[in-house]
């Protein structure tokens, strides 16, 4: 498969900022539709070949037996010797070839039971003191990266923070007030000045309604233009006259968004210098059923003149796929940016109906009442807004 054509199948994170691993890691993934998880792993090179793998799937079995799920499956390469063995623990597996003729192999559906099952009236094999060492120093690094997930996103697991943004000043995103209204939720908009007033764009007269109402307007340059490669001059009168502009109509600007998410250091550096305190890429934030992709940006994020997102929402991302997005952040706690364009029923690629937005705003909401989201703007999040009583109940 050429490279380009792979790219788009692939999300990879800034290595800088991988979890480290002291010793194994193992997760998986559970798909609602048959109750199976697909299971990856991964081992330091001088920790393989000791039984880390084989360890890490008892325990995992044990977990998601626990949890009601039916059994892990995995597509492996025949060549993998080492997770072949530890497959090799449940049912032999099934061979299959792909279309370019490469053997693979998944393991049947109850393999995640049978791992632990013993024969009936036997004993269950107790472990080695080698076994017992090894299992007490994986439990210790689970237990670290369970802790460090709150002390590196900022927020308990179990709760996410959402932020509902609308890009590009586009006239249909007004009828969102109504319906932001109705669930007590805000947005941050952001906005190119220089659309403002113009036919297919929001009026000088909403904007100003919807910043009475408490949504948060940020800026997104003059005239929506692809920073990266500009002369330093234009990048700072895009970037900078464009706040000066929306400040002259009256609004607070705090915040901003790259167009199409792209931007390079120079322009990164003129966003700061311009006195925005948060600047917001597209990417970083990987779509399930990625397993290892990082899952929510940090509060406070890791970079603020690059908040990571998911990208821009398309007709193609259904509500289930973007609540899976939501219930990963929960999972590890942090926040999640939710990047809107058209708000109408199937007039661009980059659009969500109003129907199917009042549905993922009534979930949201259900979330809000349990919990487990907190819906705030982005300028909330980047000042350190106080976490509603309910968050103070989870912790």
């Amino acid at each position: 498969m050429p490279r380009t054509h792979g790219d788009s199948f692939l999300h990879v994170d800034r290595i800088t900022h991988l979890v480290p691993v002291d010793i194994g890691m193992a997760r998986y993934d559970v798909d609602p539709k048959n109750n199976l998880a697909d299971v990856a792993f991964v081992v330091r090179d001088e920790w393989q070949g000791k039984g880390v793998g084989t360890l890490l799937m008892r325990r995992m079995a044990e977990i998601a037996r626990a949890r009601g799920i039916s059994g892990f499956e995995a597509d492996v390469l025949l060549t993998n010797k080492a997770m072949m063995r530890v497959q090799a623990l449940s049912r032999p597996a099934r061979r299959h070839e792909d279309a370019g003729g490469a053997g693979t192999a998944d393991d049947t559906a109850l393999s995640a039971v049978e791992i632990l099952r013993t024969e009936k009236g036997g004993a269950r094999r107790l472990p080695t003191r080698q076994e017992q060492a090894v299992l007490v120093c994986v439990g210790a690094c689970l237990t670290a990266v369970l802790l460090a997930s709150v002390l590196l996103t900022g927020v308990p697991p179990g709760i996410a923070v959402v932020s509902l943004e609308f890009d590009d000043t586009l006239a249909n995103q007004f009828s969102a007030r109504s319906i932001l209204a109705e669930h007590r939720m805000h947005a941050t908009f952001f906005v190119n000045s220089g659309r403002l007033d113009r036919p297919g764009y929001l009026t000088v007269a909403e904007l100003r309604a919807l910043a009475s109402d408490g949504h948060e307007i940020g800026g997104h340059t003059i005239a929506h233009a692809r920073l990266p490669g500009l002369p330093a001059r234009e990048q700072r009168h895009q970037i900078c006259d464009d706040r000066r502009a929306l400040h002259a109509l009256g609004f607070d600007v705090s915040d901003f968004a790259y167009p199409a998410g792209e931007y390079d250091s120079s322009s990164a550096e003129q966003v700061r210098s311009c006195g925005y305190e948060s600047a917001r890429e597209a990417g970083g934030i990987g779509y399930p059923p990625c397993t290892f992709c990082t899952w929510a940006e940090t509060i406070p994020p890791r970079d603020l003149m690059a908040t990571r997102t998911p990208g821009s929402l398309r007709r193609a991302h259904s509500l289930p796929r973007i609540q899976a997005l939501v219930r990963r952040a929960q999972r590890v706690g942090g926040w999640i940016q939710l990047t809107f364009h058209h708000l109408c029923d199937a007039c661009d690629d980059y659009s969500i109906s109003t129907e199917d937005f009042s549905t993922l705003l009534d979930w949201l909401a259900e979330e809000r009442e349990a919990g487990r989201v907190a819906v705030l703007t982005a300028r909330q999040v980047i000042r350190g807004a106080t976490p509603p009583p309910r968050w103070l109940a989870a912790e």
